[in-house]
């Protein structure tokens, strides 16, 4: 444990037994697992696993944050505050038991001893928030449980890129509520130049914006923000957004690791065409459709076995990449009926996500603000 002298020994024991407890029981997985503690093991490592994933960025941004904090830590607070021992290796454990254990309250983050062991799943037998009459977290079960079975709460409906990058794992690609892919602002500021939908003026803007981070289910608010600055500068917002996902999306599919469940996906768009389905076909299930040369679950099964970390999150971002390049394309969003008309006919084998149909709303409401126009930029050739 790390029993202090001067203010930290006069916490209160719990305190200190439930720190023994994260350090003895907690700790060593998060340090085997997560992937801030293993890219401060293996940082090559860990971005060949994710390349070409924007991840592994977005992972080492954040690890050598918790380096810099720790220094702060230790030049401005007090030694009677600090058990003996402690460096930055104590302090990057106490970090990840914050980032993976905290809970919300009306007071702030917050630690709440036991309830912090329930485990995540996407169908919860039971909920847990803050009561204000107890000044509490409580926790009710929303169902029967049988002797013996785990109780578990929900996270939050977390695509797998936050749930890797927060809590260290991920879920089946059946149990992911939402696809994601985030990118980071030098991906932006890349498009403002050789004839990009943004001239070099937006750079700077750019530069300025946080991590752009897309959403299956909607227009998230760094992308609105994103479009904005391009339209306020002249830039053409969705020529911005169109090419960025664009770009990513070849690299993915250009990962031959991923290939098996690009291609068990192509087949059930294919199946849901054949059928005339928009609604939730096998678009839905698309990893029970394995092409024969992905790797089966099991003898027999049928099923594609998508089971690595990095493969589920590369697989959400690829998903949510053609969810956005769809919901542009969707003619129903931009189109007079007359256009719609005249236009091809889509690919049978492209319907649109189901899930996807809030971000295609959500586009279509900023075409009509005038803030999704696919135009070339002034005064830079088309490309």
């Amino acid at each position: 444990g790390c029993e202090g002298g001067g203010e930290a020994a006069a916490a209160p024991a719990l305190w200190h037994r439930c720190a023994d407890a994260l350090l003895a029981c907690v700790c060593p997985g998060l340090l085997a697992t997560h992937p801030y503690a293993r890219w401060r093991g293996d940082p090559e490592g860990l971005e060949r696993e994710l390349a070409p994933s924007g991840e592994a960025e977005h992972i080492r941004a954040q690890a050598s944050y918790v380096g810099v904090v720790c220094g702060c830590v230790k030049k401005c607070v007090s030694d009677g505050l600090l058990c003996p021992g402690f460096d930055e290796d104590l302090f990057f454990q106490a970090w990840l038991c914050m980032l993976t254990r905290k809970f919300s309250s009306p007071k702030g983050s917050a630690f709440v001893p036991g309830v912090d062991f329930f485990n995540h799943t996407g169908s919860p037998g039971a909920e847990g928030d803050w009561d204000e009459g107890r000044d509490a977290v409580v926790v009710r079960a929303t169902r029967a449980h049988a002797a013996g079975e785990e109780v578990c709460i929900c996270y939050g409906e977390l695509s797998n890129p936050l749930l890797l990058r927060t809590y260290g794992f991920t879920v089946p690609p059946a149990e992911e509520p939402v696809w994601s892919c985030t990118f980071e602002e030098k991906d932006l500021v890349g498009l403002c130049y050789e004839g990009g939908p943004a001239g070099p003026e937006l750079a700077e803007d750019f530069a300025a914006l946080p991590n752009l981070h897309l959403d299956s289910g909607m227009v998230s608010q760094t992308l609105a923000a994103a479009l904005e600055v391009c339209a306020a500068g002249g830039g053409a917002p969705g020529r911005l957004l169109r090419e960025l996902c664009q770009r990513r999306r070849d690299l993915l599919e250009g990962d031959s690791r991923l290939a098996p469940a690009v291609s068990a996906l192509r087949v059930a768009r294919i199946a849901d065409a054949d059928a005339g389905a928009r609604g939730d076909g096998a678009e839905g299930t698309w990893w029970k459709h394995s092409t024969g040369s992905g790797r089966a679950a099991g003898p027999g099964s049928g099923l594609l076995a998508i089971v690595e970390d990095s493969d589920r999150v590369k697989m959400s971002e690829y998903l949510c990449l053609v969810a956005h390049i769809e919901a542009l394309d969707e003619p129903a969003s931009h189109e007079s009926a007359k256009e719609e008309a005249a236009a091809p006919p889509r690919r049978p084998s492209a319907p649109l996500f189901a899930r996807s149909a809030g971000l295609a709303q959500d586009l279509a409401a900023l075409r009509a603000a005038g803030l999704l126009g696919e135009g070339p930029v002034a005064g830079t050739p088309a490309r």
